[in-house]
């Protein structure tokens, strides 16, 4: 199993080489093993459009895309890291 300084540099450079510009850190206190990813400079990604409606965000551009780099995200870090998932494999994407 990594260290966490170990696992924080394996996890930035796959998504660094994947073209996500993240902040990759872990929990403390009780999130203590937790490993965060912090995604940056998603302002490029445009405006929110909602429906006007609903006031439902299911068809804006932005968020969609923003979905599939959070989803990107999670896969590069359970990938590299071995860990299972969101919840229950301690990743958090936001």
């Amino acid at each position: 199993m990594l260290d966490r300084r170990q696992e924080t540099k394996i996890v930035k450079a796959a998504l660094e080489q994947a073209g996500i510009s993240a902040q990759v850190l872990h929990g403390r206190g009780t999130g203590w093993g937790w490993l965060e990813i912090r995604l940056l400079n998603l302002d490029n990604l445009g405006e929110h459009i909602k429906d006007p409606v609903t006031s439902s965000h299911a068809d804006c551009p932005r968020c969609q895309q923003k979905h599939k780099i959070e989803e990107q995200a999670l896969q590069i870090a359970i990938v590299t890291t071995g860990r299972q998932g969101d919840y229950d494999g301690r990743i958090t994407v936001e």
